[in-house]
């Protein structure tokens, strides 16, 4: 008979006499083999509770047991050679980033409040997914970061992510404004660095991946040098011009430069947020390790607080989400192209890497997506759980939500959405400034009409 404990162990009785035989200690149970300690039962806190034990139901199985455990980890044990068949883990806290590769649109990466990092990839028919073990680089003294048993002494959680193709990275920003940066393959700790003590909300790489602004939630943007190590160049914001309030960055290639050296002198720019009402566009120029900025443009909202905005792949327009149910659209020159009526309380936007539609969340359940064009309303999903965030792969094709309680949801976009997406990503790829043909000029939007389903 097998009896599980709070701390994560599994006691062996013998049933016709009810006598304690040994202990199958969880210490061991994510090793290679797992160690039966005899004598007495183990005392050791070490695991989370076993939730359940499921033997299997063949007969010429009988030796394999599913331990569940509560925090919806599973092990699964051969009991007679003591070995770990495979250990399947899951997010099981709010899940605070989830980012698609840019060059392979097969592959994101998530990371939640709990600690926990996965690697998901589509190989042939199916989704997978791997466990980077940063609790352990992060803190040595955890193998596996569990609900409610071995919580690191280090107090923080991570709150956002970053991918670089170029380095193959994982950067990863935490709850008290450290930095660390894994490998992005097998998950080896490369850097770790203390930026500050406030909570980093954002990262984001300028497009050819020379430099990385971080932001955080007291306003405070800072630029840095990226090349495998990091160096700060310049602070692109503060708590003061910010109001203290939602921060977030975009670096963008700058549409104005026409030619420059990469090695003396680099152009970008980026927008910023400013007490939630405007969008900032300032221009960063770096000639001999010496960054410069000036402020070019401001895109304002006339009702409500910004919760969210995004870039047009084209770089010609901004778009951004105010609370009380718009989307406004701005060309880059600061000219406002057009309003889009939402649902109620819009929160976050991405536009898909086409161009020709706007994502958004709706009262934190569901998602709309809007034709950029037209403002219409193309597609909707409704009451899929409380959305943390979400995020588009490049080609078009997939669509991850995840949710506050850890859940990952992957949808497979289908019908005339992802139709319009694949021919215009050929036309891009044929002719990369097919935009300037095709310039975004709308009035506030028509009523929305019945939208065209997003397939699984």
């Amino acid at each position: 008979m097998l009896a599980g404990g709070k701390n994560g162990d599994l006691d062996i009785y013998n049933v016709s006499s009810l006598t304690y035989l040994s202990t199958i200690s969880f210490h061991n149970i994510s090793r290679d083999t797992l160690l039966a300690m005899n004598n007495h039962p183990s005392k050791h806190s070490i695991g989370p509770a076993v939730s359940c034990i499921i033997p299997s139901s063949d007969s010429q199985s009988e030796l394999y047991t599913a331990i569940i455990y509560l925090d919806s980890s599973v092990s699964i044990v051969n009991m007679g050679s003591k070995e770990v068949i495979c250990d399947m883990f899951g997010h099981y806290k709010k899940v605070k980033a989830v980012k698609f590769l840019k060059q392979n649109a097969n592959e994101f990466f998530t990371c939640s409040k709990d600690m926990s990092l996965y690697h998901f990839k589509h190989t042939g028919d199916r989704w997978t997914f791997k466990y980077l073990d940063i609790p352990r680089l992060i803190d040595a003294s955890l193998r596996y970061y569990r609900l409610d048993q071995a919580y690191s002494k280090k107090g923080f959680s991570l709150t956002a992510i970053a991918i670089s193709a170029k380095y193959n990275q994982v950067v990863c920003g935490t709850s008290n404004g450290s930095l660390w940066i894994f490998d992005a393959s097998i998950g080896n700790l490369i850097l770790h660095r203390n930026l500050s003590t406030f909570k980093i909300s954002s990262i984001a790489f300028n497009d050819t991946e020379t430099h990385i602004a971080i932001s955080y939630t007291t306003g405070l943007i800072n630029l840095y040098q990226y090349f495998g190590n990091i160096e700060l160049v310049i602070q692109l914001e503060n708590p003061i011009s910010t109001g203290g309030m939602y921060s977030k960055i975009i670096l963008s290639t700058d549409v104005s430069t026409v030619d420059f050296s990469p090695l003396l002198h680099q152009s970008f720019v980026s927008y910023t947020t400013h007490n939630f009402t405007t969008i900032q566009l300032q221009k960063i120029t770096i000639r001999s390790a010496k960054a410069i900025k000036s402020s070019l443009n401001y895109y304002p909202i006339e009702e409500g607080k910004i919760t969210g905005f995004d870039l047009h792949p084209s770089k010609e327009y901004v778009v951004i989400v105010s609370d009380v149910g718009y989307i406004y659209i701005y060309h880059y020159l600061s000219q406002l192209k057009g309003k889009v009526r939402t649902g109620p309380s819009p929160n976050c936007c991405q536009v898909d890497s086409s161009g020709l539609y706007i994502f958004t969340v709706i009262e934190k359940r569901h998602l709309q997506v809007y034709e950029i064009g037209t403002g219409k309303l193309a597609a909707e999903l409704s009451n899929i759980c409380n959305i943390s965030s979400f995020d588009i792969s490049s080609n078009g094709r997939y669509l991850t939500i995840t949710s506050d309680k850890g859940v990952v949801i992957i949808w497979r976009i289908s019908g005339d959405v992802y139709e319009s997406i694949d021919q215009m990503l050929t036309l891009m790829a044929v002719n990369p400034q097919i935009w300037n043909q095709y310039p975004i000029d709308l009035r506030v939007s028509e009523e929305s009409k019945v939208p065209i389903h997003v397939g699984v």
